[in-house]
């Protein structure tokens, strides 16, 4: 996997009105209406952030885990006016099979238009033919119809329910659903 590109790309922009921008501590005011609405925490894990200080350290330790290549983040942005969507997230990258993690965050005013799914699957071409990965997975609630209906629209399949197969900040264990697209499924 050439995982050295997908630390230093800035801007993933694919055939979509969407765009994927590297995430960067001077974001916090844009997103600090996702992070701090606690709906979203309902069905992901975290806890809800309430002022911008708290989600600039956040971003700083997103940005932090970028520099020492563990994870990858990226803002969902709208191509033609650039208004906050979203966050996409790379991570639990395995270069023994060519696998990464995906997780997305869509802002509640912004959800249920499709953005989910034109994010994983921009995010996912991308993991797949310029990062050279063969396996994408990712973990979602099962009471999370939405997400679970975008990973079905891009192409991964089911896998299974891991009971108890996460631990969740001020959630505890959950069950999650388990979803994988292998390169050979698009290709």
């Amino acid at each position: 996997m050439k995982t050295k590109k997908l630390f230093s790309t800035e801007i993933i922009d694919i055939d979509s009105d969407i765009i994927l921008e590297r995430i960067r501590v001077s974001m916090a005011e844009n997103l600090l209406p996702m992070y701090s609405d606690e709906s979203i925490y309902i069905l992901r894990p975290g806890m809800p952030r309430k002022d911008v200080a708290s989600v600039e350290k956040m971003l700083s330790r997103m940005c932090a885990e970028i520099e020492e290549k563990t994870a990858a983040y990226f803002v969902i942005k709208s191509k033609a006016d650039g208004t906050y969507l979203g966050v996409m997230e790379c991570f639990h990258f395995d270069s023994m099979t060519d696998k990464i993690e995906i997780g997305y965050t869509i802002f509640p005013n912004q959800q249920g238009k499709g953005l989910a799914t034109k994010a994983i699957g921009l995010l996912s071409r991308f993991l797949l033919t310029e990062i050279d990965a063969n396996r994408i997975t990712a973990s979602v609630h099962p009471d999370n119809a939405a997400s679970n209906k975008a990973l079905l629209k891009c192409s991964f399949t089911y896998e299974g329910t891991a009971r108890e197969g996460e631990l969740w900040p001020g959630i505890g264990l959950v069950d999650v659903k388990q979803y994988s697209l292998l390169k050979k499924d698009l290709f």
